[in-house]
């Protein structure tokens, strides 16, 4: 049986392994659960137990994240998906620990960008023995996978900020969000599009521009809303970045600029935010929030995740309002 190379991820040497016995994948001799928990690093002390039973390396510790939360969107900083500098693999033959960890976006040795997809066909790269060889995963292109330098801006951002990029690519997708995802780990299908995305809208003002233009567009959903609900995906951005970054004095400008109110008494059909969202947003008392949900009342603890729809107060504010 092979050694597992110190600073190996454990999912990597479990796929080295597997060649080494003549298997094309760990599923072919490990239960699904067990593998999904290596390659999602959820491996709990029992599952380790059993998996020592046949791999005596799995009980080290040394792959456990024990790192602080950083980001609003997920409580683990390593991914789910394998990242690999493709000069290292095709020299050494292995993956290591530190690529699962966005918070290190390049190669330390080589400088070029950790990849997660293919250059090539564009899928994301998954966990199988051809990235021991520095190949594409895509059994339809098996190219060998490419790196690219990566902007030095970008290269030195600090953990707090990367996750902050894939905060802003998150409104970028979608710009109506309400209430952010919560994941296990970063959850994206192109990490460096995404990182840059993020970057670019958190950093330039053409970006930030065509947001406020998405959010201010006849066909948003919130279009003919009171100010404070039609922008409130921008302040949820504002509300949960880590850093500071030029689009908060955009926010601020922005604030202390008059919009134009809509006359309209439209009917919003949904508004989906969090407890603590609603009481900032409508600016009551948690009281009167269970006046109109008093099935929250019941709760000893309202989860900080916890979600409701507010459409129905909205509408009655705003019909209230433009009849005054």
């Amino acid at each position: 049986m092979p050694k597992r190379i110190a600073d190996e991820s454990l999912a990597s040497y479990l796929l080295r392994l597997s060649l080494r016995n003549g298997f094309t994948s760990p599923l072919e001799w490990l239960d699904k659960p067990m593998w999904s928990a290596v390659t999602k690093n959820t491996i709990s002390i029992k599952q380790r137990q059993l998996l020592s039973e046949l791999v005596p390396c799995a009980m080290s510790t040394s792959d456990l994240s024990l790192a602080p939360k950083h980001s609003i969107l997920f409580l683990d900083c390593h991914t789910d998906m394998p990242r690999i500098c493709p000069y290292c693999v095709k020299g050494k033959g292995y993956l290591k620990e530190k690529w699962r960890n966005i918070g290190n976006l390049s190669c330390e040795l080589h400088g070029c960008v950790l990849c997660d997809s293919c250059q090539e066909c564009g899928e994301q790269l998954i966990w199988s023995p051809l990235l021991l060889q520095g190949t594409c995963t895509n059994e339809l292109c098996l190219c060998p996978i490419k790196s690219y330098p990566i902007s030095s801006q970008i290269n030195e951002l600090f953990i707090d900020e990367i996750c902050d990029c894939l905060l802003a690519s998150l409104f970028i997708q979608n710009p109506y969000t309400t209430v952010l995802p919560i994941y296990h780990h970063p959850s994206v299908s192109d990490f460096n599009t995404a990182l840059e995305q993020g970057f670019n809208f958190l950093s330039g003002k053409e970006v930030y521009d065509q947001f406020i233009e998405r959010l201010g567009d006849a066909i948003s959903p919130f279009s003919q809303l009171p100010e404070k609900f039609q922008f409130f995906p921008l302040t949820l951005l504002i509300r949960h970045l880590n850093a500071a970054w030029p689009i908060n004095n955009c926010y601020v400008s922005f604030l202390q600029t008059p919009q134009v109110s809509s006359s309209s008494n439209r009917h919003i059909e949904s508004f989906i935010v969090t407890f603590d969202s609603a009481i900032k947003l409508l600016g009551i008392t948690k009281k009167q929030i269970f006046h109109t949900f008093p099935e929250l009342s019941a709760k000893k603890v309202i989860p900080q995740n916890q979600q409701i729809d507010i459409a129905a107060i909205i509408n009655r504010t705003t019909i209230s309002v433009a009849d005054m």
